[in-house]
């Protein structure tokens, strides 16, 4: 399944500041989109900082993470600065553009 670039980055964040392995933290982050009504590989800058400020504290303290409020707060703060390309299919109008310049 193809992801967007903030949920590969924002899963790694998760690996990285709790420990938890690759699979459990895209896991859990899925859970938190999918609780939230948002797709991996769609998911943007703007929807990702929603989610770790009111969903995925949530998530890490049901698997044991006593800190999870205050290291979404780090990881938020980590997102802000963070350049993504542009995620999500181009419009109609974007895709028959490019095709008409080739």
């Amino acid at each position: 399944m193809n992801t967007s670039p903030v949920f590969d980055w924002l899963a790694n964040e998760i690996t990285t500041r709790t420990g938890l392995d690759a699979l459990k933290s895209r896991g859990t982050l899925r859970i938190a989109l999918q609780n939230g009504g948002l797709e991996p590989r769609t998911l943007t800058k703007d929807q990702a900082a929603v989610v770790i400020n009111r969903l995925l504290a949530h998530e890490l303290k049901l698997r044991g993470h006593a800190d999870a409020a205050s290291m979404c707060m780090r990881i938020e703060a980590a997102l802000r600065v963070m350049l993504f390309g542009k995620v999500g299919p181009d419009s109609a109008e974007t895709t028959f553009a490019r095709l008409g310049r080739k």
